[in-house]
């Protein structure tokens, strides 16, 4: 089976079975960095994946959210639609040992096809619940109407980017400067 993921792919949420014994477990998920850039990912392989962020994805033993139940963790923790949930709950609930979350923006939008494999089954795939606005309407004298182009728009800027905070300190350090010299001269 494999998985394709677009490069404008949000909101999905994987949830795959990690059949390990649980001794197993770490140095499946780890990142291992070794001499000459050698790098092993044994999860990364498993998915098939060309690129994953690390940050997007969870690995953790079911029973770290036996209190709520995985599907109530997934449910209340990562937003997902409970319409999306409903028939599969009793598989979710079901499952022991450790699982793997990995969510859309683990893929940082880089399209690709996964290739899931052993140990990994996939269990679910998910939608994260589309919030309705939490405001109405707006009824006030001020929010009728429409806005039209003027015409008058600010040319875009030239992509270059200005690092404003360093600017900053450096100018409180002149002025903290300048006002520790002056009282320094009217002492």
């Amino acid at each position: 089976m494999t998985i394709d993921i677009t490069s404008h792919e949000t909101g999905v949420v994987r949830l795959f079975a990690i059949e390990l014994p649980e001794t197993e477990v770490k140095g499946f998920t780890e990142q291992v960095f070794g001499p000459d850039d050698a790098y092993a990912w044994p999860l990364k392989d498993a998915l098939g994946a060309t690129f994953i962020d690390h940050d997007f994805i969870e690995v953790f033993p079911v029973s770290n959210v036996a209190g709520l139940g995985l599907s109530g963790y997934l449910s209340e923790g990562l937003a997902v639609a409970d319409a999306d949930l409903e028939g599969h709950r009793e598989e979710i609930d079901g499952l022991d040992g450790h699982v793997l979350i990995v969510l859309s923006r683990a893929f940082d939008g880089v399209a690709q096809t996964l290739a899931p494999k052993p140990p990994l089954r996939i269990v679910g795939t998910f939608h994260e619940a589309q919030g309705t606005p939490a405001v109405g309407p707006l009824h006030a004298e001020a929010a009728k109407g429409r806005v039209e182009p003027s015409g008058d728009a600010v040319p875009a800027q030239s992509g270059r980017k200005v690092a404003t905070g360093p600017i900053v300190v450096i100018a409180l350090i002149i002025a903290a400067a300048l006002v520790f010299a002056l009282s320094g001269l009217g002492g």
